[in-house]
């Protein structure tokens, strides 16, 4: 059994997430696949990772929990609010930050994942044209993982 993990796009994450609940997330299905990123293997922990790296420091375990549930524990698939400064740090970065980002994620996740920098490299290009869309068309990002 894996993980599987896709931030999303829409236009209001608070709306989304209402209908989301009530729809017993099955509406995040009906997303265009262009407005997703595929993240296999990351869960919350995975994104507390990414938070620290982007922000140059703190507690991993602090930061992937400023990703709050969103759905119910009980669902099959799992929402969470994104933080704030999480889509505009990675619409921010250049290619030669995303390489230094990656090198650092490799070394924060390596227990986890095992991932080399390269991986990490192709993850973060995925995520960062998704947060500079997400900054360019004024959209909501929001967190989904599943068993």
């Amino acid at each position: 059994m894996g993980v599987f993990s896709e931030l999303c796009l829409v236009e209001d994450s608070e709306e989304f997430l209402e209908a989301f609940g009530a729809s017993g997330g099955t509406c995040v299905d009906d997303l265009p696949s262009e407005e997703r990123v595929f993240l296999k293997r990351w869960t919350t922990l995975q994104m507390g990772a990414l938070l620290v790296a982007l922000r140059g420091g703190g507690e991993v375990l602090d930061a992937s929990c400023e990703f709050e549930l969103a759905s119910s524990q009980d669902a099959d698939c799992w929402a969470f609010t994104v933080p704030d400064d999480l889509v505009p740090r990675l619409a921010a970065l250049d290619e030669a930050a995303r390489v230094a980002l990656a090198e650092r994620l490799a070394e924060l996740t390596a227990a986890e994942l095992g991932w080399t920098a390269a991986t990490h490299v192709e993850v973060l290009g995925g995520l960062c044209a998704l947060a500079s869309e997400a900054e360019e068309d004024g959209l909501d990002v929001v967190f989904f993982t599943s068993l």
